[in-house]
């Protein structure tokens, strides 16, 4: 209800929406938190919050943001603020804000600020804040629609240069969750074999991917994950997570974001969590990751290219896999025992993480080896992998 209040409304009542919105979905932040993500004081916080509790919705609307004051800025207001901003007597947000304010008794919002320059007054310039302490926000109800703010600059400061997977995605996810208020958990996963040089071209049946859990700075576990045309990589990733206890029971169906380089060729998804015990992942959180499309796609890139210029191996063995694939049309469960042998796994703990008998590892190992017209590991390691290697 208080969502669609939001967007029917105009200023200055729709702020007040927002910040009643707010406070319902996230009782447990302070109200200093509530009053930096809606852009506006404590105070101002504080006195609506109040008004609601004591005197209930309808009266909470029905007044204005203080006692006297009207509730936007008249004819008279309009003309004057269009004078003092051409004499160049304005010149940021806060400014026109402390100006109306002084002149004309009337409270806004930055966002309501800026909202009135664009569409009463015709105005659209960047907007830039003196100490970089708060957003700048613009014109319309999403909390995210804003110019380059701290919050923004500080994920960005979080990201490391490193070719660290673990590391990179682990500092990732945890900066853009102080970005997604209404997001419980985020998964990340990135192919780091994505071929950057010739996108799409290589036919990569099997990847190897780790799963990075919450305050974790290594990987809690290791997976060999087929691909398959049937079903989209966020699918396969989701259906993976479920066995690791993100079910249904728990949270609401997950919001997943895939990401394909130069549109061919999958590099990574986000996967977003929401508790049902809350309400389900707003609308504006969607519309910002898919604005940021672009730009995750660039950092995900990024990191893919100083992983394999840390490790070109990764690209080798990707290309000798699509090499075995082809010329043994191996099983699945076949490739996923050429990789973890390549990881250095005993038979032994191939049978404990494929949860079959070292019986059965064994027999797949031999019909390996039938396949490829290999004696041993090391004779087909020799065949598909050393050559690569360039030894």
């Amino acid at each position: 209800m208080l969502l669609w209040q939001e967007r029917r409304m105009s200023e200055p009542d729709v702020q007040k929406i927002r910040i009643l919105r707010l406070i319902k979905q996230q009782p447990e932040l302070p109200l200093e938190a509530i009053a930096e993500q809606a852009g506006c004081s404590e105070r101002t916080v504080r006195r609506w919050w109040k008004t609601y509790v004591n005197q209930g919705f309808e009266e909470f609307i029905a007044g204005n943001g203080k006692r006297g004051r009207p509730q936007r800025l008249d004819h008279h207001g309009v003309e004057s603020l269009k004078k003092e901003f051409e004499a160049g007597n304005l010149r940021t947000l806060e400014s026109v804000r402390r100006w109306i304010q002084e002149q004309h008794n009337v409270e806004y919002s930055l966002e309501g600020v800026s909202r009135l320059l664009r569409t009463t007054l015709g105005i659209r310039k960047d907007w830039q804040t003196v100490d970089g302490s708060k957003p700048i926000a613009v014109a319309g109800a999403n909390p995210y629609n804003s110019l380059v703010s701290a919050s923004f600059l500080g994920f960005l400061n979080t990201l490391p240069t490193t070719p660290d997977v673990v590391q990179w995605i682990t500092a990732f996810r945890d900066g853009l969750q102080t970005l997604l208020f209404d997001v419980d958990r985020i998964t990340v996963v990135i192919d780091v074999a994505c071929d950057l040089l010739n996108p799409g071209k290589l036919d990569k049946q099997q990847s190897v991917t780790q799963f990075v859990q919450a305050g974790d700075q290594k990987p809690s576990s290791l997976a060999v994950t087929s691909r398959d045309a049937e079903h989209a990589p966020s699918q396969r990733i989701v259906s993976s997570l479920a066995s690791k206890g993100f079910t249904e029971r728990i949270y609401h169906p997950p919001s997943c974001f895939e990401y394909y380089y130069q549109q061919r060729e999958y590099i990574g998804v986000i996967v977003l969590w929401r508790e049902k015990t809350k309400a389900p992942i707003s609308r504006h959180t969607i519309e910002f990751l898919h604005l940021q499309e672009k730009f995750i796609e660039f950092l995900f890139s990024d990191l893919v290219a100083r992983y394999q210029l840390a490790k070109p191996q990764g690209y080798v063995l990707n290309d000798a896999m699509a090499a075995l694939n082809r010329d043994a049309e191996l099983t699945e469960q076949e490739q996923k025992v050429v990789i973890l042998q390549l990881l250095g796994h005993s038979y032994q703990q191939m049978a404990d993480r494929l949860l079959i008998s070292i019986e059965t590892v064994r027999k797949h190992a031999s019909n390996i080896y039938h396949k490829t017209n290999t004696g041993s590991a090391q004779e087909l390691f020799a065949k598909y992998f050393t050559s690569r290697l360039g030894f």
